[in-house]
């Protein structure tokens, strides 16, 4: 990506996950209105041949995909790593742990998707087919705004632009559930896109903000290992959880509570997390310009919003490779 549009480029790839999940879930309406032994039968099927045709493009596009120009320095000046995923748990175990503390308002959407359609069709009478087009809508509104958040990140300070996104979060998640508890369409409609905005535009800003975390030689592992950790602790637990609750509570309110607490703690991960590798996109990361220094790029002196620390090194402006790493889709 060219100097300081690094967020905004890794935005592109964040769209993957709502249009992915916005196929997927109009495949699932459509198959909704085949009789339940069909769809037993044999309807399950179709969405698994389909996908088959998508990973074989996924994977046409990752092996034509060209090395950033930072990992080919680091290549011709053979200062590569050989277990990159050592090096991250080894030198960067703080980075990963703050990176996989900022992505659990991420797994919101289970709470919105997997979570709510059970319950709205099990517990308050929606018919499958109607609370599966409240989700489409809310994935349509996702994929219209998310790009907003970088754009958000790139022209003011992030720390501000994540609170800007964050915190009407605590409020809009629980709003939500109330919303679709009225068992009026339109009312559930409204609150599961307004619940939608605030977490899609965040996510359409993270992917950019935690690759100025790592440095080039180890940045794909370290952002794979804060995904990986963070849908292990997080991600498939959630929609067991917010059914515990209900079953031990018999109220909405607590799982309500339980998504706000998402994005609590993703806010505060972050804040610490910007405090540590710098919080003006248009200026290096200290892991950017510890990258700078120990390529001797010529590009002049690089301004450093923030000390650089021991562990924060790393490069400068590549598009972060997570769109696949990513499993909900917001």
């Amino acid at each position: 990506a060219p100097k300081g549009k690094g967020i905004l480029y890794a935005a592109f790839a964040q769209q993957g996950s709502p249009a992915g999940n916005l196929l997927a879930t109009i495949v699932f309406f459509a198959l909704s209105a085949l009789p339940v032994s069909d769809f037993m039968l044999w309807g399950w099927r179709i969405p698994f041949l389909l996908s088959a045709a998508l990973v074989i493009v996924g994977m046409v596009i990752r092996l034509k995909l060209e090395e950033s120009d930072d990992m080919k320095r680091l290549m011709e000046q053979k200062k590569t790593v050989k277990l990159p995923v050592v090096a991250v748990l080894r030198d960067h175990w703080r980075i990963v742990l703050l990176c996989a503390g900022v992505l659990p308002i991420i797994h919101v959407t289970y709470f919105k998707s997997t979570f709510a359609l059970s319950w709205a069709t099990k517990e308050l009478g929606y018919a499958q087919s109607t609370f599966l087009s409240v989700i489409i809508i809310s994935l349509v509104v996702q994929f219209l705004v998310q790009p907003f958040g970088a754009v958000l990140v790139s022209k003011i300070d992030m720390r501000k632009a994540v609170a800007f996104m964050v915190i009407p979060e605590l409020l809009l998640m629980p709003a939500m559930f109330l919303a679709v508890e009225t068992k009026i369409y339109w009312i559930a409609v409204l609150g599961m896109c307004l619940a939608t905005i605030p977490h899609s535009m965040f996510y359409g800003a993270v992917g950019g903000i935690l690759a100025r975390a790592f440095p080039t030689k180890v940045r794909y592992s370290g952002l794979s290992v804060s995904y990986q950790l963070c849908s292990l602790l997080v991600g498939g637990a959630t929609p067991v959880l917010a059914q515990g609750i209900l079953n031990s509570t018999g109220s909405i309110i607590g799982v309500a509570i339980a998504s706000a607490c998402y994005a609590l703690v993703s806010l505060v991960c972050m804040l610490m997390l910007l405090k540590r590798i710098g919080h003006t996109a248009s200026e290096l990361s200290t892991a950017e310009q510890a990258d700078a220094d120990e390529l001797a790029l010529d590009s002049g002196p690089a301004p450093r919003s923030q000390p650089r620390t021991a562990t924060d090194t790393g490069a400068k402006n590549v598009l972060t490779p997570i769109a696949a790493t990513h499993t909900p889709g917001i």
